[in-house]
């Protein structure tokens, strides 16, 4: 059946017009943004009990740490950078090599990026002082941007528990007060919480290295 002159014109119409339509929603459609993590947002296992029930306003608190050139660190100094932050110790035999292998992927690909970070906390300050860290970086070839930092014990769990919300507040199988978690956190330049990761998994890794370039998009 052939279509006549007038339908010809509606025909075409009606394809410009689908044409149009689906080339101004990929133009003005929202690009995804990654979400801001309050402590009432978090597995409450995660969280401790005194921020369980807050839903706003939450930012990464101030610390006083040493990194693996014994230079004193606090977050000042890491002020309007995306921070990736984790927790291990040097002498873990489980999750921690798989961990900083992936984490090494992430800081290759980021090396350039004068504002990122990576801050990977020891658990075992009392057994990971500066120089141990200092070998332990050179061993996984961390750029400058990939910070190892020791201090307090207290302060280093409490970054852990009542900052980041990277480690169980409950005894794990290494004790009663021993933080051991394979998560990685994402921290974009307000200090607000962006993304939470399973360092020892290459899916999840990947999906951490698109994460951070779609926060570097909020920047532009």
């Amino acid at each position: 059946m052939k279509i006549k002159g007038g339908g010809v014109k509606v025909f075409l119409f009606v394809v410009v017009l689908i044409f149009g339509i689906i080339i101004a929603y990929n133009i003005l459609k929202p690009e995804h943004t990654l979400r801001v993590y309050q402590p009432a947002d978090i597995n409450p296992r995660l969280v401790d009990s005194s921020k369980q029930k807050q839903f706003n306003k939450h930012t990464i608190s101030d610390f006083t740490l040493l990194n693996q050139d014994s230079v004193q660190v606090t977050l000042a100094d890491y002020k309007n950078k995306i921070i990736l932050t984790d927790f291990f110790f040097t002498t873990c035999p489980s999750i921690c090599p798989k961990m900083s292998a992936n984490m090494a992927t992430v800081a290759e690909k980021y090396e350039e990026k004068e504002d990122f970070v990576i801050l990977s906390h020891t658990v075992t300050p009392e057994l990971d002082p500066p120089h141990v860290l200092k070998a332990y970086a050179a061993d996984y070839n961390a750029p400058d941007n990939w910070q190892f930092l020791t201090g307090e014990k207290d302060e280093i769990y409490r970054l852990a528990r009542k900052s980041y919300f990277a480690a169980l507040d409950e005894p794990s199988k290494e004790g009663p007060d021993f933080v051991h978690t394979e998560n990685f956190v994402l921290v974009d330049k307000e200090g607000r919480l962006r993304g939470f990761y399973d360092g020892t998994s290459s899916i999840d890794t990947e999906r951490l290295i698109n994460d951070i370039a779609l926060l570097y998009r909020e920047y532009e």
